[in-house]
């Protein structure tokens, strides 16, 4: 199940995120230092996003956002 979100950037307008349910809780772990800014271990990609909305406008971009953590993991959506 995808849990869809969305946010406003001022000069760019909407954009849209989505959570995968089926993704594990955890991004694997890789050697060395854990970077500052870490992929969301729930993101879903942008073809997902895209099937879930039968298409979708626009080009995909990144984009950093502070969430709520756990033990320095990002919390998923509730059910």
């Amino acid at each position: 199940m995808l849990v869809i979100h969305g946010l406003w950037l001022p000069g760019a307008g909407l954009a849209l995120w989505a959570e995968d349910s089926t993704l594990p809780a955890r991004a694997p772990r890789r050697p060395g230092r854990a970077p500052r800014e870490r992929p969301h271990p729930f993101a879903a990609g942008h073809a997902a996003l895209a099937a879930a909305l039968d298409g979708m406008p626009g080009e995909p971009i990144s984009v950093l956002l502070d969430l709520p953590t756990r033990a320095g993991s990002p919390l998923d959506s509730p059910e």
